[in-house]
């Protein structure tokens, strides 16, 4: 895929796949060599400032070269779509995508063989009003930190997995799944769901019976997890668990009314599983459980 880096891209809605897709940003250096699509310069600033609906599906793997920002809330909707985001020369800067709904998801479901092991540099972020994992396993490279700020909630569908080589921060007031969803959260390093300063829990649960794990090697849950009748899983695989110690926490698998014609049911309350391999599990005064039918 060859594209003039000097080119003018005009559309209200922009779906670009290739084998591979490299973002060069700014001080990018070196880049790998690759025989897919490559947005730098301005091909990529008028994708960015004519857009309101992108999407970008790489084959192999999404690779970000240097540091800078694509996308603004001004974008409607991003879709990143790729089985590794890979991060190159980043100088210890920031690789920022925003858009009001952001998507991460690996739709072909092809995997990516990971990187020799380099030291982590950098932060990769998504800034978004509501950020959606979908389907398939989705691993992030190379960044010593991926952040995700979600304003309302960060929602996870379908059957998948995202997971990252460095830190992991969640700063959204509500993460929740879709009805029945697999996901899974997972970091090498510490992972922590953060409550945004002055936020409160405004959007509803996606559905019932989702089942998500969350992993790292220390963890932190500060924010609340709505899960109606499913399954929660928060476990640190070195260090210390804990919940609800530095800000409101509610964590909320309780079970729910339905009504189905003229008869109304309620629903099982669902499990949460708190595990510390080499660790202690603290619940702090802050945190609220729920697991009642």
């Amino acid at each position: 895929t060859s594209l003039d880096p000097t080119a003018t891209l005009t559309a209200p809605t922009m779906a670009l796949n290739s084998g591979q897709i490299s973002v060069q940003l700014n001080i990018p250096g070196a880049l790998n060599p690759t025989v897919g699509l490559v947005l730098s310069g301005q091909a990529l600033a008028s994708l960015q400032n004519s857009a309101n609906d992108l999407s970008l599906l790489s084959y192999s793997s999404f690779d970000v070269y240097g540091n800078g920002t694509v996308g603004s809330r001004n974008l409607d909707r991003l879709a990143i779509q790729a089985g590794a985001i890979r991060g190159f020369n980043t100088g210890g800067g920031t690789a920022t995508f925003s858009a009001r709904d952001l998507l991460l998801e690996n739709t072909t479901g092809r995997t990516v063989a990971a990187l020799p092991v380099n030291p982590l540099n950098g932060k990769l972020a998504f800034d978004a009003n509501q950020i959606t994992l979908g389907a398939n396993a989705l691993q992030v490279e190379r960044f010593a930190t991926v952040e995700m700020a979600a304003d309302t909630r960060l929602l996870t569908t379908g059957t998948g997995s995202f997971s990252t080589t460095g830190a992991l921060d969640l700063i959204t007031p509500l993460v929740t799944g879709a009805g029945a969803s697999r996901h899974s959260l997972a970091s090498a390093g510490a992972l922590r769901l953060i409550r945004p300063a002055g936020a409160a829990s405004t959007m509803s649960a996606g559905g019932l019976g989702a089942d998500l794990p969350m992993q790292g090697s220390t963890l932190e849950a500060n924010s609340d997890v709505l899960l109606p009748s499913g399954r929660l899983t928060l476990r640190a695989t070195t260090g210390a668990l804990s919940v609800g110690n530095l800000a409101p926490t509610r964590i909320d698998l309780a079970g729910v009314s339905r009504g189905f014609l003229d008869v109304t049911r309620d629903t099982d309350g669902g499990t949460v599983n708190l595990e510390a391999d080499a660790g202690s599990i603290a619940i702090g005064a802050n945190a609220t459980i729920d697991v009642s039918a």
